[in-house]
């Protein structure tokens, strides 16, 4: 399938997904952290500052706590930065959101999420909005790699990277950082992605295409990759989209069949 032939597809399918997808299905929802800790002491126990960044700190909301990024830029600091050490499985979980304060607009010009999983990174860009709080959504897709990430089941630290945008003092909150399972599923072409390359970098950019037409139409997906399907994965979805997965195995390919013949 040519790039442009994928486009126009996504667009059709999005479409059509919006005019008959009229039964509502429950969203999982799983907690990572709501950041709810009694003290600046618990926070900075759990969140560690990495790259000579300062303690982490707690702002008060709505009667409970959120993460404070604290950040000095007047010297030669590019980033704050906080790892926090987890045992987390989320390859059955496609969707991640999470709250972001913004204290002072342009201190920091974006912030990245990073999960990491054997000897690399996944890690997407978290838009720093509107001064306040803002809600901030992100799909499997988001994800680049750095590295040689291994899978999505086996990740061992969050990383919370605040990118240095002027040269002052000042921070950034985070809170409810959530994973959560639509009953719809966006597969995208993992083995080709994981070959790196030209082909790589198409099937990401389809990939957040089709995501973002079908969240425009009202349908949020979860981004789940090849290897999930091969795991039988697709049983957790009424039905699922291949944007483009230039580089089906047998074994996915058997799996997908499957899936239709019990109604998938």
């Amino acid at each position: 399938m040519s790039m442009s032939h994928a486009m126009k597809t996504a667009a059709t399918v999005s479409l059509a997904l919006a005019l008959t997808a009229t039964l509502c299905f429950a969203t999982e929802d799983l907690v990572i952290d709501d950041f709810e800790y009694p003290s600046a002491e618990a926070a900075q126990a759990v969140w560690l500052p990495s790259e000579r960044s300062q303690p982490a700190g707690i702002l008060e909301r709505d009667g409970g706590t959120a993460l404070r990024l604290n950040a000095d830029f007047t010297g030669d600091l590019s980033r704050a930065v906080y790892d926090r050490s987890v045992d987390l499985d989320l390859s059955r979980w496609g969707r991640l959101s999470l709250d972001v304060y913004v204290d002072q607009p342009g201190l920091f010009r974006g912030m990245t999420i990073y999960f990491r999983s054997g000897g690399g990174w996944y890690g997407a860009s978290v838009p720093m909005g509107r001064q306040g709080w803002n809600s901030v959504n992100l799909t499997r897709s988001s994800f680049r790699t750095e590295d040689s990430p291994g899978p999505w089941s086996e990740i061992d630290t969050i990383r919370l990277s605040a990118w240095r945008g002027s040269d002052e003092t000042g921070f950034c909150a985070v809170d409810n950082l959530m994973a959560h399972r639509e009953p719809y599923a966006l597969v995208i072409g993992s083995h080709t992605m994981n070959k790196g390359g030209a082909e790589a970098k198409g099937v990401q950019s389809v990939a957040d295409t089709v995501s973002n037409l079908l969240a425009e139409a009202g349908i949020l997906t979860s981004t789940i990759g090849d290897e999930d399907v091969e795991a039988g994965f697709l049983s957790d979805y009424e039905f699922a989209v291949f944007p483009y997965n230039p580089d089906m195995t047998e074994e996915e390919v058997a799996a997908i069949r499957e899936y239709v013949a019990g109604g998938g």
